[in-house]
């Protein structure tokens, strides 16, 4: 199901946000980050450093939001959590607008770590909310940095989800998005990636 509605779900506990982060900071003391670039630090399968009760309650989150939509249950899933801050060279989280797939319905749940505004990188939607219509106008999967889109219509759609930390909310990311980058301060999240079949590189490795 391809609909560009964000679903806000109940906000994080503070002391889930702070075991998260606890950990996070942890992790990057040891030298256990997967990726970094630009004003962006993350770690992949995250669930592997902190506790099963708070990686299954994240989980749980994404499955009952895919029970809401009338979506398949995803076969695999892993937890992302990144820390994004102002840099002059970074495209914020996601490097720039993007969407996650054109073919293969993809759905993520999101939790910000700490307070996001429009100065600190919220999550961005910028499409047609006709999904066939943002496939026809544009299919790409990575987008230029001036994208435009080009067919003019009513149905145009340019939403940001801020919140306070805790705001926890998802969506489908078939849609062109990104995170904006960050203007000041730092931004952290947990997101829950999901797809209904073995997943593309690098994520299969985690899997195997």
């Amino acid at each position: 199901m391809r609909n560009l509605d964000f679903k806000t779900h109940e906000p994080l506990s503070g002391d889930l946000v702070e075991r998260l982060l606890n950990c996070f900071r942890s992790c990057v003391t040891h030298n256990q980050l997967t990726e970094v670039r630009a004003g962006d630090e993350r770690i992949f399968y995250f669930e592997r450093f902190i506790d099963k009760k708070d990686s299954d309650f994240l989980f749980d989150r994404h499955l009952d939001y895919c029970d809401s939509i009338g979506t398949a249950k995803p076969s695999y899933m892993t937890l992302m959590i990144n820390r994004t801050w102002s840099e002059a060279s970074g495209l914020g989280s996601g490097a720039g607008w993007h969407r996650d797939s054109a073919i293969q319905t993809q759905h993520k749940t999101f939790s910000y770590l700490t307070d996001v505004g429009m100065s600190n990188g919220p999550f961005v939607i910028h499409d047609h909310s006709n999904y066939w219509l943002s496939l026809l106008d544009n299919p790409r999967v990575r987008q230029k940095t001036d994208f435009k889109i080009k067919i003019k219509s009513r149905d145009l759609i340019y939403k940001a989800s801020i919140g306070s930390k805790g705001h926890s909310f998802s969506c489908c990311t078939n849609f062109i998005h990104r995170g904006l980058p960050v203007e000041a301060g730092e931004r952290y999240m947990v997101t829950v990636y999901a797809w209904n079949s073995l997943p593309p590189e690098p994520f299969t490795n985690y899997f195997s």
